[in-house]
Order: structure tokens, then C-alpha cells, then sequence
């Protein structure tokens, strides 16, 4: 089973870049011109897109509960 990414765009390039590198599906917020969506917006978008969510923020967790 393969797993793609969708990163906030609060995760720093070099994570982004070192998971490309191992083969890693990622798409970054930036890449999706969706890098001013809100928490909420972008779980919402990573949804549609059926990618993980991969953040740094400690407040999504209040997202998901929604």
C-alpha cells in the first residue's frame, strides 16, 4: 500500500524534499495553490484529493474533532 501527502504548507522544504528523494508521493499546499487555506480548508482538501494530511501544526487535532 502506497501512501500520498499532502504538507502544510508550514512544513519546511527539506522535509518535503528529503520524501521526494525516498520516493514518497508528496504534494505540498504550494504545489495545489492552496498555501492561504486555513486548517480546516486544507484537511478538506486533502480529503478530496485522498491524500494524509502531513502537518506541524499542534491545533489540528481540534480540526478532525469537527
Amino acid at each position: 500500500m502506497t501512501v500520498s501527502l499532502y504538507m502544510d504548507h508550514h512544513v519546511p522544504k527539506a522535509s518535503t524534499t528529503a520524501l521526494r528523494l525516498r520516493g514518497i508521493d508528496t504534494l505540498t499546499a504550494y504545489d495545489d495553490g492552496a498555501d492561504q487555506l486555513y486548517d480546516a480548508s486544507l484537511l478538506e482538501r486533502a480529503h478530496e484529493l485522498r491524500r494524509v494530511l502531513f502537518t506541524q501544526d499542534d491545533d489540528i487535532l481540534g480540526e478532525t474533532a469537527k
